[in-house]
């Protein structure tokens, strides 16, 4: 169905002139022949010829244009932000239009392989009459998510004014617009530390937290050097010194992002509270949903490299893959250091993903999955842009009422609250820590 569209689409005849095609036929074989209307005779030959002539000059005029246009692309200077209008500029040749005809230029995008997400909204220049010097014209384009937006080409239809005829092709171009996600405020999310050592190991005794050291009955495994002699002067029990693991700011921080295309507002609370810890000068480590054997990232701007260039992955991303995203990053926590365990994983999950039943529970199987390893789950969630009281409708039932109650475009979703409650619900009972 999507093939018959597109040859549709790019066919030369539009629905305009089929409809004329089809009066034309009616006339000629119903009321001419039917009962000699002269009128219905000169009327549907004079439309005939009309249509004719106009098709073939339109397409004799646009294979022309066509072997002569050249266009180059100039990207945007700036950053380019999701949602947010950006500009892109083309530089025609010159070239000349016939009276009553005109040229459509719009930027095509072309993503590596399939995926639900939108596709760029590019506004269509549309060219009149000629110049005798090179042309410069804006296009505005809103991107509506993150991403390594690659440029296919320049797509191109010269066409009549009554809509009748159009021809499309086009201009083969190799370039991109990386798209970056919306700067969030400085983030007021809590320090957790992923990584425990013994207090003995810290190389620096004197600045850490808490007690330097546990006391406990003495076993000749400790050796002497561990055994408090004061205490045994005063009590006669032998006691030895015990390494009790402490909360090091100086240990890893590993952060895994489970960011789907849509959910860019909670990149971009990653990428501020991954700016924040680096103010502490700590080992940070940067996983994402999708990241599909790309390098982890280290700091806010490999982080942010890592979700713009995961994105497309992760709209793909399947109940098995989260597991194995999440596993390369303990995987490597561990080979960093063999003098530290991974104890904690700073898990970044957008609200609205939790109000779905179905990704709510597979959030709860990672965890669990994560929490049979010893390790356990801190989420960072980001708010639902609104809640319904009720469970949400199902998809057969939004469609049908799609199609006698028109949806506004920029109208925010609703999501069920009794799924993202009960998500919260059960990170109580197993004590994982929420933090929104």
């Amino acid at each position: 169905m999507r093939t018959l569209c597109s040859l549709l689409n790019r066919a030369p005849f539009t629905l305009q002139s089929g409809l004329l095609l089809l009066f034309c036929s009616y006339l000629l074989l119903g009321p001419v022949p039917n009962s000699s209307d002269i009128i219905s005779a000169s009327l549907a030959l004079g439309l005939l010829t009309l249509l004719t002539l106009i098709s073939l000059v339109t397409i004799i005029h646009a294979l022309r244009v066509k072997k002569r246009l050249s266009v180059e692309l100039f990207p945007p200077d700036d950053v380019v932000i999701a949602t947010k209008q950006a500009q892109c500029v083309l530089r025609l040749p010159e070239f000349s239009l016939l009276p009553g005809t005109f040229l459509d230029c719009g930027i095509a995008f072309s993503h590596p392989g399939e995926t639900a997400s939108p596709k760029a909204r590019a506004s269509t220049v549309r060219l009149y009459g000629s110049t005798k010097t090179e042309r410069r014209v804006a296009v505005h384009i809103t991107f509506p998510h993150r991403g390594n937006w690659e440029i296919e080409g320049i797509d191109c239809t010269l066409g009549d004014s009554s809509g009748c005829v159009k021809l499309q092709w086009r201009i083969p171009m190799q370039s991109s617009i990386i798209v970056e996600p919306p700067i969030q405020p400085n983030t007021t999310l809590p320090l957790v530390s992923s990584t425990q050592r013994p207090g003995d190991l810290a190389p620096d005794t004197m600045h850490r937290l808490g007690d330097p050291f546990d006391i406990k009955p003495y076993h000749p495994s400790d050796g002497i050097k561990k055994i408090v002699w004061k205490a045994f002067a005063k009590s006669g029990e032998l006691l030895a010194r015990h390494p009790e693991p402490s909360m090091t700011p100086e240990g890893f921080v590993a952060i895994c992002v489970l960011a789907r295309p849509e959910d860019d507002e909670l990149c971009g609370k990653a990428l501020s509270y991954i700016t924040a810890l680096k103010e502490f000068t700590l080992d940070i480590l940067v996983g994402c949903q999708g990241h599909n054997g790309r390098p982890l990232g280290y700091d806010a701007e490999t982080g942010k490299t890592l979700l713009i260039d995961s994105v497309w992955d992760a709209a793909k991303a399947g109940r098995g893959t989260l597991q194995t995203d999440l596993q390369v990053l303990i995987d490597t926590c561990a080979s960093g250091s063999s003098q530290m365990q991974l104890r904690k994983v700073v898990v970044f999950c957008a609200g609205s993903r939790l109000a779905d039943s179905a990704e709510s529970r597979r959030i709860v199987e990672l965890a669990t999955w994560l929490d049979s390893q010893s390790i356990e789950p801190v989420f960072f969630l980001t708010q639902p842009q609104s809640l319904t009281p009720h469970p949400a409708q199902s998809r057969l039932s939004q469609k049908a009422q799609a199609i006698f109650i028109e949806r506004p475009s920029d109208t925010p979703q609703s999501y069920s609250a009794s799924h993202y409650q009960g998500f919260l619900s059960t990170c109580l009972s197993k004590q994982w820590e929420v933090f929104l």
